[in-house]
């Protein structure tokens, strides 16, 4: 550390004579010290910051957004209501393309696989055979592994569905599923029939008068009637006014401020 002393020594790696090598500069009238080929422990740069070891989550982003009196916003508000008028169209509960998941495409690869060794067995020698046909019997095996598992990704989406929709309405559910047509003939007489139910569901004291029920609460008729429409877009405006700038964005992804400061985006949004 004495060579150190009266200076700081400034590190840097440039290109000498078409090599990297670390040359180390130091102010005139200070002390300079050559590195060997091990360098010191002392030249290390000791204001160089520690390095942080990165970690397997994604660190998060922030917006820096612009003032709410700046320009920026009416520049961002024109670029967001073009963009919505040439890239928007239809309603927004319209579902997109269905496409083939990564089972499917699984599949359809070894269906073409197994018919081009078909092809190729067909045409190749006696020799070559038994090579084709152990390939096939591999490609047959992961086809029937994958489609099992289809299979069964399928009934679990389809049980899930099921629960989901008794959960919601199960009467509605049961319905659908026991309120279908019969078809038969009646071989009992309907004298019979209505005689059984008669003994069965007869109540003799239908006739009398009960009387009124105390555990029964009568409630007032309602003054205004339930507004069961949507939501305008004047009360769309009141829910963003009213929102925190910092409050967690919707599904969309994008903040209230947004909404905010850009009131024809917010337009488009309450149009779909």
């Amino acid at each position: 550390m004495a060579c150190l002393k009266g200076g700081k020594v400034k590190q840097f790696t440039g290109a000498v004579a078409n090599t990297s090598e670390i040359v180390l500069v130091t102010v005139p009238g200070q002390i300079e010290e050559e590195p060997g080929p091990e360098p010191p422990h002392s030249a290390r740069n000791l204001q160089a910051a520690p390095v942080v070891p990165q970690s397997g989550k994604s660190e998060q982003r922030w917006v820096k957004w612009p003032a709410a009196n700046n320009k920026e916003w009416l520049q961002l508000d024109e670029d967001i209501d073009k963009f919505m008028e040439t890239t928007v169209r239809g309603k927004a509960c319209e579902k997109g393309i269905a496409r083939p998941n990564r089972w499917e495409l699984k599949i359809s690869q070894l269906r073409q696989e197994l018919k081009t060794l078909k092809r190729q067995f067909r045409a190749a020698r006696e020799e070559e055979r038994d090579a084709l046909s152990e390939l096939r019997q591999i490609l047959r095996r992961k086809l029937i592994t994958l489609r099992r598992a289809e299979w069964h990704r399928r009934k679990g989406k389809e049980r899930a569905k099921k629960r989901k929709a008794f959960i919601t309405n199960p009467f509605s559910f049961t319905k659908r599923l026991l309120g279908q047509k019969k078809s038969g003939n009646l071989t009992c007489p309907v004298e019979e029939i209505n005689h059984h139910l008669n003994i069965t569901f007869s109540d003799p004291l239908r006739e009398q008068d009960l009387g009124p029920c105390e555990a029964l609460v009568k409630q007032p008729e309602p003054v205004v009637q339930f507004n069961t429409t949507e939501p305008t877009l004047k009360e769309v405006k009141e829910a963003v006014m009213a929102a925190r700038s910092s409050s967690s964005p919707g599904p969309s992804g994008v903040p209230y401020r947004v909404y905010r400061q850009c009131p024809n985006s917010l337009c488009h949004s309450g149009r779909s």
